[in-house]
């Protein structure tokens, strides 16, 4: 984004929900709608009722038979790999 000179992810035809990012270009957060065709839900085991709702502690999470469920393990296995930071270091820095 930086290199590009792109100051907005609707420049290049990314949108974005407005609380998908944390602070500008630092904390990128994925997520499905429950409306989506591509997300069934669960109960989230890891919920803490204790704790407020938010992008970490949801009450429901996507089933393993689900599009998003797959995405979530692939996302996490880059990010594993150290793949992710590659990228970030790459193109966010």
């Amino acid at each position: 984004l930086k290199r590009n000179r792109i100051k907005q992810f609707s420049d290049i035809g990314l949108r974005l929900h407005p609380n998908a990012i944390e602070k500008e270009y630092s904390s990128l957060k994925a997520a499905f709608s429950i409306n989506s065709k591509h997300f069934k839900q669960q109960q989230n085991s890891r919920f803490d009722k204790n704790s407020a709702l938010g992008f970490n502690n949801q009450k429901t999470s996507p089933h393993k038979g689900s599009a998003a469920y797959q995405f979530q393990q692939a996302l996490k296995h880059l990010q594993e790999s150290g793949y992710t930071q590659t990228v970030y270091q790459k193109y966010f820095k």
